[in-house]
């Protein structure tokens, strides 16, 4: 079985940055996603607080640049949810739900985060047309 020098779980911000950072210093990368990549962030329909994002930017564009941009550094981004990961001799082990089992030098673990729901009657309904949830 092949070794890749890193893998990274999520494909969010934190992870497409270590992806992009990772292919660009020549290693071998791969990204798993379980969801659709970009994470949390792509709910947001207005970015205005994020370094170098470009005017009018959503969460959705902003993390499709991030994506192109690791792919074209040659990262390769895998949809599929990762059921563990150990770490044991020469490395880490990463089995996957297809099943697959890919094994690294390197993992980073950029799995993201869930909003906390106050659970108020209309929050729902009202999710990105008013109520909307940040980092």
């Amino acid at each position: 079985m092949d070794i890749t020098d890193i893998i990274i779980i999520g494909a969010g911000p934190a992870g497409l940055s270590a992806a992009l950072y990772a292919a660009r210093s020549g290693l071998d990368c791969l990204v798993f996603e379980k969801g659709a990549v970009g994470g949390l962030i792509t709910q947001t329909t207005e970015i205005d607080n994020y370094p170098a994002a470009p005017e009018n930017s959503t969460g959705a564009s902003l993390t499709e640049r991030m994506r192109q941009q690791a792919a074209e550094a040659g990262c390769k981004i895998i949809s599929g949810e990762v059921l563990s990961a150990a770490k044991g001799e020469g490395g880490f082990t990463v089995v996957t739900d297809e099943p697959e089992e890919y094994k690294s030098k390197a993992l980073i673990i950029a799995s993201g985060s869930l909003p906390r729901l106050l659970g108020i009657p209309g929050e729902g309904e009202l999710r990105g047309r008013g109520v909307s949830y940040c980092a």
